[in-house]
């Protein structure tokens, strides 16, 4: 099973379906993240490979990414509408008040294909509602 945590396996799974261009973005974010909050690496990383699985755009990428620094309290979150722009910052917000997400993984424990793969599309939309929101 592929390690969904890596950055590695990020990019290759969101490089199937992105230009290099937003590539690049998305290593902007997880660097960020990599360099002031380390401690949220692997799980901001899981939750951006999902995201990346839903094949949603790259805004909603980095948003995973981003989305656990308004829990620091040294955060600066003016940085991330400064660095990665308005629509981003306002889906980090969106994502920063959601209490919690059961991923794929932790839903799927004796979950039929089906259960599964509604359950991906429900979270698929929901993502996208957020993203049309604004």
């Amino acid at each position: 099973m592929q390690n969904k945590s890596t950055l590695k396996n990020l990019i290759a799974k969101a490089g199937s379906y992105l230009p290099e261009d937003d590539l690049d973005k998305i290593r902007q974010a997880h660097t960020l993240v990599a360099r002031k909050y380390p401690v949220d690496l692997e799980h901001v990383t899981f939750a951006a490979y999902t995201v990346a699985e839903l094949q949603l755009d790259q805004r909603c990428i980095e948003a995973a990414l981003l989305h656990r620094i308004p829990q620091h309290e040294d955060a600066n979150i003016a940085e991330i509408e400064a660095k990665f722009g308005s629509d981003v910052f306002k889906l980090v917000e969106r994502l920063s008040k959601l209490e919690k997400v059961f991923w794929i993984e932790e839903f799927s424990e004796g979950k039929s294909e089906a259960d599964k793969n509604a359950y991906a599309e429900s979270l698929r939309k929901m993502l996208v509602a957020m993203t049309e929101d604004f």
